[in-house]
């Protein structure tokens, strides 16, 4: 008897591009019959602006579409709130499984509407299913700081075990963790992963480890027969002949117009860029847009963002809508201002090297930054000139910063200042449509970081929203 499976994972932006997310589900629909199981891995409800605008309920379209037997959490799942992530599992079609997120008093998130682990059966097959999420999850997402997620690697081996004694004659891991190590812990025959976007597949002591990669760009099909090693076959989505699944392109379609994210903004004649490099190696025109629009839209004196604080995609062009402009940074972000010193303010700027924090990728990474001018040692990792203004930063002065209150919140990439030192927080249109409607687009690059000792190597892509 063979079982398959059909994995996805990390779908996030793909909801902002209705085609694509349509297409992703055509695939799955080619491939479905009765002997497969559809399955993701987390963060299939955010970010995404689409998942802002409607506490991620973007994602039931998509799971209705594609009829989903069995998910469980990612880290970003929790973006909109624990009681939208209730609601989101009250209302879908599919079962949420987790064995190892709680609740502030103790008990399974989500029971009883989810379960720790749950055996099922495929046309007279037993297939046992686990979920398990990073432990990371309430570091990177401030709204889930209160549940608590115990190691993914003893709740599934306990819960495996629990599926063998039940007669499962196959089991499944689905799993947000981006670790191929928990395919070397278990007695599984798949795990399959999300959390890290690079796909991977590989074998693990007879565990057969699988991880799909992110935006819908694949899915991956795993075939399952006893005494068999599991086959695996990668289909791409933009390489696939389907024909785009109706329903859902015009149910996400609605979705925009009705939060008015296709109304044209501005016009560009010439594309701003936002590949790798722009997004992780100040300065950049897209770096400068963001970092001027959120100092324009708080009135702060200056304002930053670390590589990898937005995302990758295609260049701004032609005519820029409401949706192409936020989906340079689709989250439910908060923008705040600190008050901070001239010696807060340099601290930052290191920050922003990222020399301290993450030293492999301060070689080539680079934040953005707003109403000043840096000059950075690359070679002797130090600031060498710091202007606010056109004027020298003097340590004991005070300055106000702008920000993405996420990085306050979670420390991620700037500990210089944090939620203690704010003094207003923004409210208002997002800052990125406000700033085009306004002031416009027009983007140069102006000598803002100079590095005067870097030696370019090979960009190394951030992992945005893992």
């Amino acid at each position: 008897m063979v079982v398959r499976l059909l994995h996805y994972s990390d779908l996030e932006r793909a909801f902002d591009d209705p085609r694509h997310a349509a297409r992703v589900a055509a695939v799955v629909d080619e491939r479905r019959d009765s002997q497969t199981m559809v399955l993701g891995t987390g963060d299939n409800t955010a970010p995404s602006v689409l998942g802002v605008e409607s506490d991620g309920r973007q994602a039931l379209d998509f799971s209705n579409a594609v009829g989903t037997d069995f998910e469980t959490f990612g880290n970003h799942d929790f973006d909109y709130g624990l009681d939208a992530t209730r609601a989101l599992v009250r209302d879908a079609p599919n079962e949420w499984l987790t064995a190892n997120i709680f609740d502030d008093g103790g008990e399974r998130f989500g029971d009883p509407l989810t379960e720790p682990w749950v055996v099922t059966d495929i046309d007279g097959t037993r297939v046992g299913l686990v979920g398990v999420s990073t432990t990371e999850t309430t570091a990177t997402s401030p709204r889930a700081a209160s549940l608590t997620v115990t190691d993914p690697v003893d709740a599934a081996v306990d819960a495996i075990a629990e599926l063998r004694a039940a007669g499962a004659t196959f089991v499944v891991v689905l799993a947000h963790v981006g670790d191929a190590r928990l395919a070397e812990a278990v007695d599984a025959d798949v795990v399959l992963d999300g959390h890290c976007h690079d796909p991977v597949v590989s074998t693990h002591d007879g565990t057969t480890y699988v991880r799909t990669g992110d935006g819908g760009t694949q899915v991956t099909e795993v075939r399952l027969e006893a005494d068999e090693t599991p086959e695996v076959h990668t289909h791409v989505v933009d390489d696939a002949a389907v024909v785009p699944d109706e329903t859902l392109l015009q149910a996400l379609s609605t979705r925009i117009t009705a939060a008015g994210l296709d109304e044209v903004i501005s016009h560009l004649d010439d594309p701003i860029d936002r590949d790798d490099e722009a997004v992780n190696c100040g300065e950049s025109r897209i770096g400068n847009v963001v970092t001027d629009a959120i100092r324009w839209a708080t009135e702060a004196d200056t304002a930053v963002v670390p590589a990898g604080g937005f995302c990758a995609g295609p260049p701004l062009s032609g005519d820029v809508t409401a949706l192409d402009l936020r989906r340079v940074a689709p989250y439910d972000d908060v923008f705040q201002v600190v008050e901070c010193t001239g010696a807060d303010l340099r601290a930052t700027v290191r920050d922003l090297s990222l020399v301290d924090l993450e030293p492999d990728l301060a070689e080539t990474c680079f934040g953005h930054v707003s109403g000043m001018r840096v000059v950075w040692d690359d070679e002797g990792e130090s600031l060498r000139e710091l202007t606010v203004d056109g004027d020298p930063v003097v340590d004991d002065d005070r300055y106000t910063l702008a920000t993405v209150a996420y990085f306050l919140q979670t420390r991620r990439r700037l500990t210089a200042v944090d939620t203690s030192d704010v003094v207003t927080t923004y409210h208002g249109e997002h800052p990125f449509v406000a700033y085009a409607r306004v002031v416009g687009l027009a983007p140069e690059i102006e000598g803002r970081i100079e590095r005067p000792t870097f030696h370019k190597g090979g960009i190394r892509p951030r992992r945005q929203t893992e």
